[in-house]
């Protein structure tokens, strides 16, 4: 039950505002998505007593670009989220790499052990430069492609293009996991 709700809080509001897009309308679909990531992520806590921190600012930015975008009935500001998380979690990753902290081992360190940081860091690079290219992605979709469009990227692309990155991933993780 706690994995099933873990994994609803980044799914669920997706898929309503995916359907609410298609039936009212996107400034119609963002109160849906605002609104039901707020509850996920509250009921999240309530049931694992921890969220993770990448997924409290998703739902804040989430909230704060929702509210935004209610208040002025104008989608660019929803719109831009995606560009805007990918780019603080890229800039994030770059400023590990750069100052030798290696933040993505502070969030993923309990369920991966690697060699050493030079790995750690590798990762991070790795990471920071898809992040930026997901950032470039979306900010050309939704200026040149329909609302449509943009819906269907930001619901199903960016979910698909996450587990090819990830696929293309495996291989290096997988030779420098500490034996």
């Amino acid at each position: 039950m706690k994995k099933l709700i873990q994994s609803s809080t980044e799914f669920l509001p997706l898929i309503l505002f995916f359907i609410f897009f298609k039936l009212y309308g996107m400034v119609d679909a963002t109160k849906v998505v605002v609104i039901s990531s707020l509850f996920m992520l509250i009921l999240n806590y309530f049931v694992n007593k921890n969220v993770p921190p990448l997924t409290v600012i998703s739902v804040l930015l989430l909230s704060f670009f929702g509210t935004l975008t209610i208040l002025t009935d104008d989608p660019r500001y929803i719109k831009i989220k995606p560009t805007i998380v990918n780019a603080i979690f890229a800039l994030v990753l770059l400023a590990g790499v750069v100052s030798k902290k290696p933040f993505l081992k502070k969030l993923l360190g309990q369920k991966i052990q690697f060699r050493d940081d030079k790995v750690w860091h590798s990762l991070a690079l790795r990471f920071a430069i898809f992040f930026l290219a997901l950032a470039f992605l979306n900010e050309i979709i939704w200026r040149n492609f329909s609302d449509d469009t943009w819906v269907w990227f930001k619901t199903v692309g960016i979910i698909v293009i996450n587990l090819i990155f990830l696929a293309t991933q495996v291989k290096f993780i997988s030779q420098n996991i500490k034996k």
